[in-house]
């Protein structure tokens, strides 16, 4: 049976004993050395209030495989191993307080696409937004054959522990969705509970106060969508179709600009209580590829766009 090594020499024989006890957000060190990197980071508060989407799609590496990074801080700003800046978004800082951030290949024990992890040795990656947030998603990701066990912790402005997500399961590399509304979200840890890598993420969105969007399951086959922030008891509509723009002319949401041409109504879902709308299906092959996003009725607050 073939045993996983994660570049730097962290194997699978090296397992935690148990979940690693939350620590305050973003103490993580600057690594020394070649590949020292610095952050910027904007000062203050203030909130986002746009969304970005993060697909860690941007750095170059050889097909199906996996680089160490060399750093342990990467932002916008941020060279790896001659890439960059440019290699993520503005507006989030991922890092780890040892060891080295690692960027992998779609294919690399069954990666959907290119994601990332924290390669630690404490099995902890490290977010933190320039400004607070008012909403995030995100998807985990383990690698096949090494199924995870995940506890999230969200934070304040003011290092005040706001959520705790413990025993998130993540038994493959199949997305697991995970998202959270808040007024203010400054920075977010990601404990693996089983490994010393930490658990993987991909398709990272984070932004203001609209409704957030975020997908689990893999196409072709089950999915569920999820929406979060919308109106609570408010109806969602779902739409699909090209990726590209289109804007609304009538009612209702008379001049809303989708990230979708030519869209196709797909679904109304009710919003709970909570401001959470879900819709299950099963994808057929031929949906493969299309952009979906969803719109708040009442509101006409649109969310980010995904990719089934």
């Amino acid at each position: 049976m073939k045993t996983l090594t994660l570049l730097g020499g962290l194997s699978a024989s090296l397992l935690l004993t148990g979940a690693l006890s939350a620590q305050a957000p973003f103490n993580a060190t600057p690594r020394s050395g070649p590949g020292a990197y610095t952050p910027t980071t904007a000062a203050g508060g203030g909130v986002i209030n746009s969304t970005t989407t993060e697909t860690f799609e941007t750095y170059v590496l050889s097909p199906g495989g996996a680089e160490n990074l060399n750093i342990t801080y990467l932002d916008e700003n941020a060279i790896a191993n001659g890439q960059g800046p440019g290699l993520v978004l503005d507006g989030c800082i991922y890092a780890c307080n040892a060891g080295s951030l690692q960027w992998n290949d779609a294919g690399y024990y069954g990666q959907p696409s290119r994601d990332i992890l924290a390669n630690s040795g404490d099995g902890l990656l490290i977010m933190k937004y320039d400004v607070a947030v008012q909403g995030m998603a995100l998807t985990l990701h383990a690698f096949d054959g090494y199924p995870d066990n995940t506890t999230i912790n969200v934070y304040d402005s003011n290092g005040t522990l706001i959520h705790t997500s413990a025993g998130i399961a993540v038994p493959n590399s199949a997305p697991v969705a995970f998202s959270f509304s808040a007024p203010d979200i400054r920075s977010i840890t990601i404990q693996s509970n089983a490994w010393p890598w930490g658990t993987i993420i991909d398709d990272h969105v984070f932004g203001g106060s609209g409704p957030t969007l975020a997908k689990q399951g893999t196409c072709p086959g089950p999915m569920t969508l999820r929406v979060d922030g919308a109106t609570p008891g408010g109806p969602v509509a779902i739409v699909h179709g090209p990726a590209g723009s289109y804007t609304r002319s009538g009612n209702p949401c008379n001049g809303i600009v989708l990230g979708i041409s030519n869209p196709t109504l797909g679904a109304i879902v009710g919003a709970n209580g909570s401001g959470v709308a879900t819709l299950s299906f099963n994808a057929p092959a031929g949906a493969c590829g299309r952009t979906v996003q969803a719109v708040d009725v009442n509101t006409c607050a649109t969310t980010n766009t995904i990719i089934l």
